[in-house]
Formats: structure tokens, C-alpha cells, sequence
């Protein structure tokens, strides 16, 4: 989980953020299990929103927005190259 969280970050995503925990979390489940991949929506946003106490719309919210900043303001040279 520590290389996931390292990684997030180095694309410029910072912890302030909850969508960062979000992302770590659902990568962290995708890395399990490939099948979330298939059902992000209705499966991987419910299970970390269960693991967070949150709803499904806020944690597909935070995602989104973490995403968004890593796009526009992030480091863009790492993320072409992965």
C-alpha cells in the first residue's frame, strides 16, 4: 500500500485531498482483484465508500477531482510515462 501511496503522489496528487486515500484504496483493490476494472461504479466506488463511511457518489466526486489535478496540474512527463 506504501508504493501506491508514493506513486500518487508522485503524479502530484497530495494526501489533503480525500479522493488520495480513495485512489490508494481503490488501486489497492485492483491490484487484489482485476474484476473491479469491470465494474468500477457499482462495485469498487461501493467497496472503498464502505471502507470509508462514505456514499459511493462522494468517493466517484473525490476520485474525479484527485484525477483532475493530476492532469492539469501534476507531473505530466511522469504520468506520459507510465
Amino acid at each position: 500500500m506504501e508504493n501506491i501511496k508514493q506513486l500518487v503522489f508522485r503524479l502530484g496528487i497530495r494526501s489533503t485531498y480525500n479522493g488520495f486515500h480513495y485512489l490508494c484504496y481503490a488501486l489497492y483493490l485492483c491490484l487484489q482483484d482485476e474484476n473491479y476494472l469491470l465494474s468500477v461504479y457499482k462495485c469498487l466506488y461501493t467497496d472503498v465508500a464502505r471502507h470509508f463511511g462514505v456514499n459511493r457518489g462522494g468517493v466517484e466526486h473525490c476520485i474525479r477531482t484527485v484525477v483532475s489535478v493530476c492532469w492539469y496540474k501534476g507531473d505530466r512527463d511522469f504520468l506520459v510515462k507510465i
